[in-house]
């Protein structure tokens, strides 16, 4: 069940989710919409864009806004409830080596599905993603040095794109942008 203020769902095998990604012909049996979180973390020089490896098994090449994954069990909280922060602040240390003390205001925006197959359409794979806005003090120097020092291999490119170039980064981009970025940055207030 999906609605403004919740979502409930379960827990279930990562495999479904990994054959469902493979091959979206599959949904009608398996019926998968894994709970992903996607950042739009911004600052004082723009908005950080992550471009995937061309060899990566899930959005190979695209541009994504990072920090973003899957949330897993780890997420879950004792009363039942899942704290999907805490998946957004995992990620961002783990691909970013950004510690959550240097974001704030984070602001939950939308859930895009992932239902469309192709580049820049999204890979219909069901996944449903939750954007949240964040924003960091950090400068853009900052954040490079931060992700060469700590980050993952998770992005083979990160840029961080001014605010007054993302319309034209979107357009030129688009063949390779994510389904869920221009939608994220409008609902966050900044296209």
């Amino acid at each position: 069940m999906i609605t403004p203020r919740l979502i409930c769902g379960h827990w279930s095998e990562y495999r479904r989710v990994v054959a469902q990604m493979a091959r979206h012909d599959l949904f009608p049996l398996l019926a998968q919409r894994s709970l992903a979180v996607g950042g739009v973390l911004h600052g004082p020089d723009g908005v950080v864009f992550g471009r995937r490896p061309a060899d990566a098994i899930y959005q190979a090449g695209e541009w994504q806004l990072p920090p973003a994954g899957t949330v897993d069990a780890g997420a879950a909280r004792t009363e039942g409830r899942v704290d999907v922060l805490a998946t957004l602040h995992a990620e961002l240390e783990e691909e970013l080596g950004i510690s959550p003390s240097d974001v704030c205001n984070p602001c939950p925006l939308c859930l895009v599905e992932h239902a469309v197959p192709g580049p820049g359409g999204g890979t219909g794979s069901h996944v449903l993603d939750l954007g949240i806005a964040i924003e960091t003090p950090l400068g853009e120097a900052a954040l490079h040095a931060r992700h060469a020092a700590g980050g993952d291999d998770e992005y083979a490119a990160l840029t961080i794109v001014r605010h007054a170039d993302l319309a034209g980064f979107l357009v030129r981009e688009a063949a390779t942008m994510n389904v869920q970025a221009p939608i994220f940055l409008r609902r966050a207030g900044l296209l």
